[in-house]
């Protein structure tokens, strides 16, 4: 059954991503008494799974209904039925998958890997400041932006305005244990809830919570840009520009701080762009991890 499970998963899943929907398929002489049970299995394999190429025969097994996904794998309705209700095995399955979807990026020097989707595009853009102060950017790694928006190949950027998306990973240096918390309260704060970058460009956070990267303590910060006496000057240019909206993650280990800016030109595309965004977020490894606890 488990082998049935990972090769119906693989359907599944191809189905979910592909978001296609077929018409019911019924190959056979309907039994008496299991229409209700063809209704449930099509609403399964079809509404809910959208298999495309799909059919259900009510012949091939005389107990049972038996659903034959495009690619060729059989399974009762019974156990179809069982397995969209085993979300264990529904969500372990889709990890699986889903992984072999991204591309790996890895910066050894700098202790960060990450995934990311297999249509975006990395932009290196590696800037050492070798006379920063503590707390300050000590290097900026390069940006991710969906390839589409990459408007030349040789020489590639993923720059403000080029690209409806973003995600861009920085690291800062660190005095030796301080903690993630202190690290975005004392050095990262400051900077974006200053009075004079909200008078600037509108900058406002929204929301600020608590999460586990790579299994140690991180912050998450929600903000929007947008107004502000700069919005002001391109709006009477006739320029006029749309809200921003920033996820922003701060992690500390060892003396290494790390900032990954996740942002949309508008904020009207976040909850397009959220769930890529929370993936590669999710997928982030910092190696030789060290955890900062704050000192009593």
């Amino acid at each position: 059954m488990k082998q049935v499970y990972v090769a119906v998963a693989v359907a599944i899943l191809t189905a979910l991503i592909t978001g296609s929907v077929t018409t019911m398929t019924v190959s056979g002489q309907m039994p008496s008494g299991k229409f209700d049970k063809l209704l449930e299995c099509g609403n399964i394999l079809f509404d809910k799974l959208g298999e495309k190429g799909a059919n259900i025969d009510v012949d091939d097994d005389p107990k049972d209904l038996v659903a034959k996904f495009a690619n060729g794998t059989k399974m009762s309705c019974n156990d179809l039925k069982d397995f969209w209700e085993t979300e264990k095995e529904f969500l372990v399955s889709n990890k699986s998958y889903a992984q072999s979807e991204q591309q790996n990026f890895t910066a050894p020097k700098f202790g960060i890997s990450m995934q990311y989707p297999n249509d975006w595009t990395f932009v290196e853009n590696v800037y050492e400041d070798r006379n920063y102060r503590p707390g300050d950017p000590s290097a900026y790694l390069g940006t991710f932006c969906p390839t589409s928006s990459v408007p030349n190949v040789e020489n590639p950027s993923c720059g403000l305005l080029e690209s409806p998306a973003s995600v861009k990973i920085t690291t800062y240096k660190l005095e030796e244990g301080i903690t993630s918390k202190e690290f975005h309260d004392n050095e990262i704060s400051p900077r974006l809830d200053s009075k004079s970058l909200k008078e600037l460009v509108g900058r406002e956070n929204k929301e600020t919570s608590d999460i586990k990267i790579s299994g140690l303590p991180a912050i998450q910060r929600i903000d929007t840009a947008g107004g502000g006496d700069m919005g002001k000057v391109l709006e009477s240019i006739g320029n006029e520009q749309p809200t921003s909206k920033f996820l922003n993650v701060y992690v500390a280990s060892g003396s290494t701080g790390y900032e990954i800016e996740a942002r949309v030109d508008d904020e009207k595309d976040f909850e397009t762009y959220s769930p890529i965004f929370q993936k590669m977020i999710d997928s982030i490894q910092i190696e030789g991890m060290e955890l900062n606890q704050t000192k009593d």
